[in-house]
C-alpha cells in the first residue's frame, strides 16, 4: 500500500503525463507506472508479449513457479495462457456463480461453526477455496 501511495503522491506533485519512470533505488528496481486508462489496456490487451520483469521473477516465481502463467515469459506464458483463456471468458465465468455462490455459503458456515468454538487460521480454508473455485472454473469440473 505504501508504495501505491508513493506512485500517487509522485505524480500528483509533478505534474506527470500519462506514464512516468519511478526509481525507489535501493529496494527496488525502476518501474514504468502506467496512469492513462487506456495506454494501460493498449500494453495488456496487446497482440504483442511484454516480457515480466526480474523483480516480478524474482518474488512470485517462488511462490507459483518458474513456468507458471503470472511469472512464466515468451513460450511458456503463451501455453500457459492458451490452456487458462477460455476458463476465463465473460460467458464461462457467468456460468460458474450459482456453483461459486453455493461453495461460499458451505465454507461461510463453516466459518460460523468454529467462531463458535475456537481461534481459526483462515488462511489455508481461503486459499483452498479460492484455488479450488479457480481450478474448476479454468480448468473444468
Amino acid at each position: 500500500m505504501q508504495a501505491l501511495n508513493t506512485t500517487h503522491t509522485t505524480y500528483e506533485q509533478n505534474n506527470f503525463d500519462d506514464f512516468f519512470y519511478l526509481d525507489l533505488w535501493p529496494p527496488t528496481l525502476p518501474q514504468l507506472m502506467i496512469v492513462l486508462s487506456e495506454l494501460a489496456v493498449q500494453i495488456t490487451q496487446s497482440t504483442m508479449t511484454f516480457g515480466k520483469g526480474p523483480l516480478l521473477r524474482e518474488y512470485l516465481a517462488p511462490l507459483l513457479g518458474e513456468e507458471g502463467m503470472v511469472s512464466a515469459n515468451g513460450h511458456d506464458w503463451e501455453i500457459s495462457r492458451r490452456l487458462f483463456k477460455p476458463g476465463m471468458l465473460h460467458s464461462n465465468l457467468l456460468q460458474h456463480i450459482p456453483e461459486c455462490v453455493d461453495n461460499y455459503l458451505i465454507f461461510r458456515q463453516k466459518l460460523i461453526d468454529h467462531a463458535m468454538k475456537d481461534i481459526l487460521s483462515s488462511e489455508e480454508s481461503c486459499a483452498r477455496l479460492i484455488f479450488n473455485a479457480i481450478t474448476r472454473i479454468t480448468l473444468g469440473s
